[in-house]
């Protein structure tokens, strides 16, 4: 059965799939784009997606776009234009094998990611300090132990609040660094901070 759809004042057509694989492709396709979901888009679809039909200002919006990795559907979404889903099954492969294989899978992931979130930048700098953290308690820990006399594993202590602090503000201090990389990395880039949709004369 053929269905008909009515898209009204849409500019992006994104044919959303179930698929007709493997478990171990539709369990690692779910995982990848729940990831994805949850860390740089939350508008993606959860089964992705692999085929668009876009307007003529989307293309030329996306042909603007000269990154090195990039990450298409990532660079679609990430338009502003109000997408459409349209659901549809992908069958299963007749003939052939598939070439898009785990590794590429995984580097594709590390795309989306990496080109459109700050979360592994903070996720380190939180780690940091929490790690810094941990080992001032201890440190103070350590000091209330030695005025009651009960120090745990003498010689020991002094070498793990060193530890843990000094870890915890180079892990931090990494962090900073890497927000001002991201964001010189984003100025690079050079996207269009906003898109004309109409100009009212």
């Amino acid at each position: 059965m053929i269905e008909t759809y009515v898209v009204d004042k849409c500019e992006i057509v994104i044919l959303r799939e179930s698929r007709e694989e493997s478990y171990f492709r539709r369990k690692t396709s779910s995982i990848f784009y729940k990831l994805i979901k949850h860390l740089s888009f939350k508008e993606m679809p959860p089964g992705g997606f692999d085929f668009v039909l876009i307007s003529d200002k989307v293309k030329k919006a996306l042909l603007n776009n000269s990154e090195s990795n990039p990450f298409w559907q990532g660079q679609i979404l990430s338009l502003g234009y109000k997408p459409k889903f349209i659901p549809y099954t992908r069958l299963k492969r007749e003939f052939g094998i598939s070439r898009w294989t785990f590794s590429k899978k995984l580097k594709y992931l590390i795309d989306g990611v990496l080109n459109y979130s700050y979360l592994p930048v903070r996720f380190m700098s939180l780690f940091g300090l929490i790690v810094a953290l941990a080992g001032f308690i201890y440190a103070i820990y350590i000091a209330i132990a030695r005025i009651f006399g009960n120090v745990p594993f003498t010689g020991w202590a002094p070498i793990m609040i060193l530890v843990l602090v000094l870890s915890g503000f180079q892990m931090l201090m990494l962090g900073i660094i890497g927000e001002y990389l991201w964001r010189t990395l984003d100025q690079v880039r050079n996207r269009p901070p906003y898109i004309i949709e109409k100009i009212y004369e």
